[in-house]
């Protein structure tokens, strides 16, 4: 009986949470699209980017605690790097790092598709990657990241490259690492546990539960070359690693 009543409640959870994150990213996607239109840099992108975060993870009965926050500089550019556990992760990671710089994410084309999402992730900034192209799309992510660096932007990506299935972190590939280097900019290796417990991958309901996030210390890029992305690679996921060990119960 027990059972029945825990699946019940995340059903109604599920539910309730999917209709107010497809009703409230229709209102603010729309309103992002009309002011990008006249305001492309407009600062009112990163309380409205945290307005969904927010509420995303709220209605998700997710809560959550941070340690680290200080390590970021307002205005400063970061390439922030954290292990993938659920498709909780981005609006989570919103909801934190838009309380003290404005992040875009590295999104696969997919997501491109779906209509209004698109144009507002467009005008926004979030860089576009397409699995399945190969020449050029390494110059062609680079030329959308020099926009989010001019911008005082920082940018968010999980290079596990998918969602963890069993929420270990696992290795992680190459592509972040090269893109920090060429643009100069910082690492902020980040760990996070609990969300793979609130919305399992592959899972449809959403149980909810309790969030840890730790924000490490930046890792400075600036005199790395392409020789330096595996040492640099190694050196972060070892950071994760150690510390999901740490704070998982």
């Amino acid at each position: 009986m027990l059972r029945f009543l825990r699946a019940a409640r995340d059903a109604v959870r599920t539910l309730l949470a999917l209709t107010v994150v497809v009703v409230l990213t229709i209102i603010l996607g729309t309103f992002v699209i009309v002011v990008a239109t006249f305001s492309p840099n407009s600062r009112i992108f990163r309380p409205t980017m945290r307005l969904w975060g927010v509420v995303f993870m709220k209605v998700c009965g997710v809560g959550w605690e941070v340690e680290g926050l200080e390590h970021l500089d307002k205005g400063k550019s970061y390439v922030l790097v954290g292990n993938h556990q659920s498709n909780l992760d981005p609006p989570f990671h919103i909801a934190v790092f838009c309380e003290k710089v404005s992040v875009r994410f590295l999104a696969k084309a997919e997501l491109f598709k779906i209509p209004l999402f698109a144009q507002a992730m467009r005008r926004i900034g979030i860089v576009e990657t397409d699995r399945a192209a190969h020449t050029g799309a390494h110059r062609k992510i680079n030329q959308q990241v020099a926009v989010v660096v001019e911008r005082g932007l920082s940018l968010v990506i999980y290079p596990e490259g998918t969602r963890s299935r069993d929420g270990l972190v696992r290795p992680l590939k190459k592509g972040a690492f090269r893109i920090a280097i060429d643009n100069g900019m910082p690492v902020v290796p980040i760990t996070t546990v609990g969300l793979h417990e609130a919305w399992a991958p592959g899972k449809m309901l959403i149980r909810g539960g309790q969030a840890r996030m730790m924000i490490h210390e930046p890792i400075p890029t600036a005199s790395m070359t392409s020789a330096d992305i595996d040492g640099l690679r190694h050196r972060v996921g070892a950071v994760i690693a150690d510390a999901h060990a740490r704070l998982t119960p």
